[in-house]
């Protein structure tokens, strides 16, 4: 009966293990043992192998995979792969134009150009030219303010291209002092390239044809000229700088549009100016002055008020003034000089009476 059992079971084993190799796909060994290679399809087998390869290891108690569906692994991108390492997704959609409208292209001018330069009250030209009304305003040949004598004297020789930057820079400065001392603050520059309302030109070489010892003229409104051959008082360059930025605040009033000397006394639209004065830092235009060119904003909104002509300064050794023209009086000689001067006259006196004596005795 035994014997008969043992027939039984084994008949069932093999008749099981034929229905499992006729429902199997071909099988493929692999480095994983026969119970492996037993159960899994062939296909399955091979796809796993090629795939693991890539992978890394497995945990130490991996979740055994369905059998029934086919594998297909997801591994992560190994360093040397420069596609895989994308930024993180986002659910932003780009936009879209709208069709038939066009995104408008700035222009180069509407995206970065500026309004023309506002021009400034005024230019104060210490350059070598050009010289604005030059043919009308002077007679001569004007030439650059450095070669003038007077410059020439006060430096103790021609200034060199440092020295006269020096100066240029100097005399801006004072002439902006000058006026914001006077509780005024026209705009005013020494760049030839900016535009600019009203030119003082300071030259060599030229002077007034009407009066050679103007020391400025001006068309009232207009531009002008500043002659510093005639400031020959000059002993040195700060004082010549004073006496330039002095001569251009005048002329600059007349530019400005006041066609007269609104004040009298020691300031700087008087008609009459000595050389004490011109050097003088606190030297300020008068109140009648300040309110006028204060009220004209500098001659951009006055009218009615030049009368038209021309303004000017003068250096005047006779001491006379000229209407409409400001006086530059000869220095007043120290009382020593003076008194030296009278001991010299009575000196020559006494001489002259002894040979008058002299001779009668003779």
């Amino acid at each position: 009966m035994s014997a008969v059992k043992t027939l039984a079971w084994t008949v069932a084993v093999w008749t099981g293990l034929g229905l499992v190799s006729v429902r199997a796909d071909s099988m493929s060994r692999s480095r994983g043992g026969w119970p492996w290679t037993a159960f899994w399809p062939a296909g399955a087998v091979s796809s796993y192998q090629a795939t693991s390869a890539a992978a890394p290891a497995p945990p130490a108690n991996p979740a055994p995979a369905p059998i029934a569906a086919p594998v297909t692994p997801i591994f992560a991108a190994t360093p040397a792969d420069p596609t895989i390492a994308a930024s993180p997704v986002t659910n932003a959609v780009p936009a879209q134009p709208t069709p038939g409208i066009s995104a408008p292209t700035p222009s180069p001018l509407s995206a970065s150009s500026a309004s023309p330069a506002t021009p400034v009250d005024g230019f104060i030209n210490l350059t070598a030219g050009s010289y604005a009304d030059s043919g009308t305003l002077t007679t001569g040949n004007a030439q650059p303010w450095y070669d003038s004598p007077s410059v020439v004297h006060a430096f103790g020789g021609t200034p060199d291209a440092q020295q006269q930057a020096s100066f240029v820079q100097t005399v801006l400065q004072d002439v902006q002092h000058t006026f914001q001392i006077s509780g005024m603050n026209p705009t005013l520059t020494t760049d030839p390239s900016a535009p600019a309302l009203h030119t003082i030109s300071v030259v060599s070489g030229a002077s007034y044809g009407a009066n050679p010892d103007a020391i400025g003229i001006t068309n009232v409104g207009g531009n002008g000229f500043g002659f510093i051959d005639k400031l020959n008082y000059a002993s040195n360059p700060t004082d010549l700088a004073w006496a330039v930025a002095h001569n251009i605040s005048h002329e600059l009033m007349h530019a400005f549009g006041i066609g007269y000397h609104p004040d009298g006394g020691n300031y700087v639209d008087a008609a009459a100016a000595t050389w004490s004065s011109l050097i003088d830092p606190n030297m300020q235009f008068g109140p009648q002055a300040t309110q006028l060119l204060l009220a004209s904003h500098y001659g951009t909104l006055g009218d009615g008020i030049s009368g038209g002509g021309v303004g000017a300064e003068l250096l005047n050794p006779r001491g006379t003034e000229v209407d409409g023209d400001q006086v530059l009086a000869v220095p007043a000689p120290e009382p020593a000089a003076v008194a030296l001067w009278g001991l010299g006259a009575l000196g020559g006196l006494m001489v002259i009476r002894r040979r008058s004596a002299r001779s009668a005795a003779a």
